[in-house]
């Protein structure tokens, strides 16, 4: 099925939704939902699965980077194996003194 990327952007004051709209403009895969309060980040996740359509949703938070192939590899593993219903991934968390936190 098509590819879609759901950007929910919570009442960023840092033209980052100028930034969405430009991209939603640019590509049809793109959807924005502009919020007006910050209500945390499950309203928004939820607000973008009452939008999502497809067989698989990933998510991706602001403070979140992801390895390129993270979405591909996931996706893999899914198609694969019928039998799973979700996934999780391991990550780390760089401290504010700049030391590395893995949870696996």
């Amino acid at each position: 099925g098509d590819q879609v990327c759901i950007a929910v952007n919570s009442a960023s004051t840092d033209g980052t939704p100028e930034i969405l709209e430009q991209a939603e403009r640019d590509d049809p895969r793109v959807r924005v939902l502009l919020k007006t309060t910050n209500d945390g980040t499950y309203v928004s996740k939820n607000m973008g699965l009452l939008q999502a359509r497809g067989a698989f949703v990933g998510f991706q938070d602001s403070d979140d980077w992801s390895h390129p192939d993270r979405l591909a590899c996931s996706l893999g593993v899914l198609q694969r194996r019928p039998d799973i219903l979700g996934l999780t991934t391991d990550w780390l968390r760089m401290t504010s003194e700049g030391g590395i936190v893995v949870k696996a």
